[in-house]
């Protein structure tokens, strides 16, 4: 998943994904309901999903307060800097 994508998540901001659905970023948003996901090539879904998005202020929230709380409980860098260490943690001793 793109680095900026915990960015784009922890400012609060309503987060419009344009991405095919097996991607790991449409998939992450998608299955956390954190972000509204446009997965298919096709003008009239953009539009669509740009419509909803501004007449919808409740599911704005919605989202917007769920990437917040992702962004900070998985992506913080404490909690990246322990995860990495376990990682490397366990290949090393698969090597030993």
């Amino acid at each position: 998943m793109p680095t900026k994508a915990s960015e784009y998540m922890i400012s609060g901001t309503p987060i419009l994904v344009y991405s095919p659905e097996e991607t790991a970023v449409s998939k992450f948003f998608c299955q956390n309901e954190c972000g509204y996901c446009v997965t298919r090539q096709d003008k009239n879904e953009i539009i669509k999903a740009i419509q909803f998005l501004t007449e919808n202020e409740k599911y704005r929230e919605k989202i917007s307060r769920k990437a917040v709380g992702l962004a900070k409980s998985k992506f913080s860098a404490e909690t990246v800097r322990k995860e990495f260490q376990d990682l490397l943690i366990n290949v090393a001793q698969k090597l030993v």
